[in-house]
């Protein structure tokens, strides 16, 4: 039994899809920060020390501009998806990717 100042909360399946799905905003964020500071990471180098120290020009666009890409693709998903049964594999699926690419960021520019 609830005591009178307990409210129960019932969540809604698309209600935590939504959530999850506008989670990606700050995780995109996140991920760009990270790309930039991994960048920077390498300002000092020249090109005899640090041949090899990161992607190179397209894979760096690639990897830090596609995080905001995730994030807008998964809110408009998540538009049409987050009512249905399995409506919350989409925002899921689009924070898995952020995650990846933050692991592939790390490991890229790896010394």
């Amino acid at each position: 039994m609830l005591s009178p100042n307990v409210v129960d909360v019932k969540y809604s399946p698309a209600g935590v899809s939504w959530a999850l799905a506008l989670l990606t905003i700050p995780g995109a964020a996140l991920v760009m920060l990270f790309a930039a500071g991994q960048e920077m990471g390498n300002a000092g180098c020249t090109d005899e020390v640090c041949r090899h120290a990161g992607p190179d020009g397209f894979w760096f666009t690639l990897l830090s501009y596609g995080a905001p890409i995730v994030a807008v693709v998964t809110l408009a998903l998540s538009y049409f998806t987050a009512k249905k049964r399995c409506g919350i594999a989409v925002p899921l699926i689009g924070l898995a990717l952020l995650g990846a690419e933050a692991v592939v960021l790390s490991t890229a520019f790896g010394r």
